[in-house]
């Protein structure tokens, strides 16, 4: 892109001479410069120091990179170029997202050395636009809030509050009198993915297509958001720091964060007898994650299924025993099965991202119910 870009101050709002304005949807986390015309700059900012673990470049490929458009004239057409600060993984990183009302579409954009270009129509009025398909903390409560309204037998519950003083929620579908399953979201704050997976779980769940034998066998504690600090301030943790006082997926039996704790005192109280985890990340491929060989063999026969076609080509990976990981604790000290997906956004719809997330809970849920058959045989 050959511009003369004029510099502009992190969190200042940029209008070009057509009424467009752009502006950083999460402070601190990029500035935006105009050019001629209708091109635009938007480069990502350094977060702040996560320690030597947390601070590997790679974790810069999903940091939060999400603007608002707002146009107050016709349908327009711009440039936007996204500059990295990890230029590496540049294959997978042509991809983008625009969300305009509740519509969402694939941009593909142009990878040069340090950036990628997208041409793009923004229409009128006020759309979103990011490599990742974003979802934010607003995102969650609303979605929570409407969820409960059109379903009595939904219960949310907030169970603790952040450093920052924002609830961590959980939504409940059962009878708490039975074995409880546990499905947690959103762990690391840029992992959008994972958002949208565990809201179709919680619609599959609700909906007539899953299993009532299912329903009745067991009560599901859904968390869609675990880390809003993270997802609100831009940050992969609950704060900056190192690994081991504030990941929730690495230390969560350990660390002495707010967030942390939270999810921990609920993981131990609840003794899950499956405890599914979501992630979400940048490569094409997604990732089926576990402790138990069977149960990780058993979740990818369910996946791949006797049909050819799309989702065929699963990452299987298994994790060693040790860490302080709550998902190693559930898996050694309760017996649980464990499961972590990893599933990618790689320019797939969001309505590809929600399919997945219900196709990986229903196979997590087969694996469970076939360990529960073999343990009760004689």
């Amino acid at each position: 892109m050959t511009c003369c870009l004029l510099g502009i101050e992190a969190h200042a709002q940029v209008k070009a001479a057509d009424h467009v304005l752009i502006t950083n949807e999460i402070p601190g986390t990029v500035t935006i410069e105009r050019g001629n015309d209708d091109t635009w700059l938007v480069t990502q900012q350094k977060l702040p120091e996560l320690g030597p673990e947390g601070n590997r470049p790679r974790d810069y490929a999903q940091a939060p990179t999400w603007v608002r458009i707002e146009n107050a004239g016709e349908a327009k057409t711009i440039t936007l170029a996204v500059k990295w600060i990890d230029t590496g993984y540049g294959t997978f990183r042509k991809s983008g997202y625009l969300k305009h009302d509740d519509a969402w579409t694939v941009i593909t954009g142009e990878m040069g050395t340090d950036r990628t270009t997208y041409r793009l129509e923004v229409p009128k009025g006020t759309s979103w636009c990011g490599p990742v398909p974003w979802y934010g903390v607003e995102d969650a409560t609303r979605w929570m809030e409407r969820i409960a309204s059109s379903h009595a037998e939904v219960r949310v519950r907030a169970l603790g509050k952040t450093k920052e003083g924002r609830e961590i929620r959980c939504v409940t579908i059962g009878d708490e009198k039975r074995p409880n399953v546990l499905v947690v979201g959103r762990e690391h704050g840029g992992e959008s993915a994972s958002s949208f997976a565990v809201e179709a779980v919680v619609e599959h769940l609700l909906s007539k297509e899953f299993p009532r034998e299912l329903r009745e066998a067991f009560c599901f504690h859904v968390v869609p958001m675990a880390n809003p600090d993270g997802v609100a301030n831009g940050w992969k943790f609950p704060q900056p720091g190192p690994v081991e006082q504030f990941d929730l997926h690495y230390s969560g039996m350990t660390a002495p964060d707010p967030t942390c704790v939270v999810m921990r005192e609920e993981t131990l109280r609840l003794r899950p007898v499956a405890y599914v985890n979501y992630h979400s990340y940048l490569f094409p491929m997604p990732q089926v994650i576990y402790y138990q060989k069977e149960a990780g063999t058993r979740i990818l026969d369910a996946l791949i299924g006797d049909k050819p076609g799309e989702g065929d080509s699963w990452y299987l990976k298994r994790l060693l025993p040790g860490g302080d990981s709550t998902l190693y604790h559930c898996h050694r000290a309760f017996g649980s099965l464990v499961v972590l997906f990893e599933l990618p956004w790689a320019g797939r719809k969001v309505e590809s991202l929600r399919a997945q997330g219900v196709a990986t809970f229903r196979a997590a849920m087969e694996a469970l119910v076939k360990k529960n058959k073999e343990a009760a045989k004689p």
